[in-house]
């Protein structure tokens, strides 16, 4: 996505994740693809903290507002973690 864009993505104030993504989106005049790999290891080590909290639901107004194309992979024994996004 960088290289595509050929701007920079990280910036010094926290932006909000859907932000982010439009301003890819604006930039590359492309659909955006986010592959979530492993996304168990979040699930497991990441759970009931101010920052999970926080990720959390900005990742589920992201994958609801449709700003980019989702993939979550992960092991089929974490489904059940999984579930705290509904």
């Amino acid at each position: 996505m960088h290289d595509q864009a050929r701007i920079p993505f990280a910036t010094k104030d926290r932006e909000p994740l859907i932000e982010l993504l439009a301003r890819a989106g604006a930039a590359t005049a492309k659909p955006i693809a986010i592959l979530l790999d492993q996304f168990e290891e979040y699930l497991r080590c990441h759970a009931g903290t101010d920052i999970s909290d926080a990720f959390d639901a900005e990742l589920s107004h992201a994958i609801s507002s449709r700003a980019a194309q989702f993939v979550v992979a992960m092991h089929p024994s974490a489904v059940d973690e999984f579930e705290r996004f509904g």
